[in-house]
């Protein structure tokens, strides 16, 4: 008996319901003796979790999907009918790990019209094409562009969706296109031109704080990240404004900037050149450019060498560049 019960609870996540048991003839008594003595947890009506599997976060919705079709087990449904019943909604942003929902209920998608006595499912039809499907904790769920315009479309508050709008394009990859084809059919009732799904995906990013002009603040209000931006656009800039920040640079960047810019620097001393020349300021030259750029250097010292020939000490005319 345990040991057909490990046969199907070793193929989904330590769950089993007493229809699949009963199916490999394992008894309503049985089960209940099981759970009475902790080698079977029950989790919800007519499933349960191996005792000596360890809880998860997932195990709740995974209890409710198995329930959704009880006799079958979870591979099957997964290869041949991902598409029957599909996490979505709150449940399927959970899922994701984008945004912030407390949903009471478990929402799934359908691909035919289902009711429930349950009071902790909802059920809601639609078919809906394998694009619009992928697999989370095992389980199928709505992509993250399905999940988000269906929130859109079951009046979600828009500020609530562009906080799992923000978290899903910080984590992944949001196909634009296709998330403004889904909002398409949404825009009028959100007081946007009729089939505008692009109007309506920016003022989800307005919200999101993920626009151009929301971007542009945040870059300007941060030095070190506007020195970001400027150096992956500007490569040659920071050995530049390192040897000497022009007025004109500073002026245009801000101090901030130049500042947050500006690299380690190490200072490049000539022996017994204070002695001599103490009025000649000691040269700093960026250590990344020090590196690169050796050549450059010497080229940059043999003038000195040259023009104080006379009167630096023999030590420093046998420096090698």
């Amino acid at each position: 008996m345990r040991r057909t019960l490990a046969e199907i609870t070793g193929s989904q996540w330590g769950l089993v319901t007493s229809r699949q048991a009963l199916a490999r003839g394992v008894s309503h008594m049985q089960l209940s003796r099981l759970a009475d003595t902790g080698d079977l947890v029950r989790l919800a009506h007519g499933v349960y979790r191996d005792g000596g599997t360890p809880s998860g976060e997932l195990d709740e919705l995974r209890a409710a999907w198995l329930s959704t079709k009880p006799t079958a087990l979870a591979y099957e449904r997964l290869a041949h009918h991902r598409s029957e019943v599909v996490v979505s909604l709150a449940s399927a942003a959970n899922l994701l790990e984008i945004g912030d929902f407390r949903p009471t209920k478990v929402s799934f998608t359908t691909a035919a019209r289902r009711q429930t006595q349950k009071t902790d499912i909802r059920y809601r039809s639609r078919k809906l094409p394998d694009s619009d499907i992928t697999i989370a904790g095992g389980l199928p769920v709505t992509t993250v562009e399905r999940t988000i315009a269906d929130l859109v479309e079951t009046d979600e508050d828009l500020s609530t969706v562009s906080d799992a709008y923000r978290d899903a394009s910080l984590r992944m990859t949001v196909n634009r296109d296709r998330l403004e084809e889904l909002l398409a059919p949404l825009a009028q009732r959100n007081g946007l031109p009729k089939g505008d799904g692009a109007a309506l995906l920016r003022r989800v990013e307005e919200l999101a704080g993920l626009d151009i002009d929301s971007v542009a603040a945040r870059v300007a209000s941060a030095p070190e990240l506007a020195a970001r931006v400027l150096e992956n656009l500007f490569p040659d800039l920071a050995a530049m404004r390192s040897v000497v920040p022009t007025p004109d640079l500073i002026g245009l960047l801000g101090q901030d900037v130049i500042a947050a810019m500006r690299p380690v620097v190490t200072p490049v001393r000539i022996p017994g050149l204070e002695q001599f020349a103490p009025a000649l300021p000691v040269m700093t030259i960026p250590q990344n450019v020090l590196k690169d750029q050796q050549e450059a250097t010497s080229k940059m010292l043999q003038p000195i060498r040259e023009a104080l020939a006379s009167s630096i000490p023999a030590q420093v005319r046998k420096l090698e560049p």
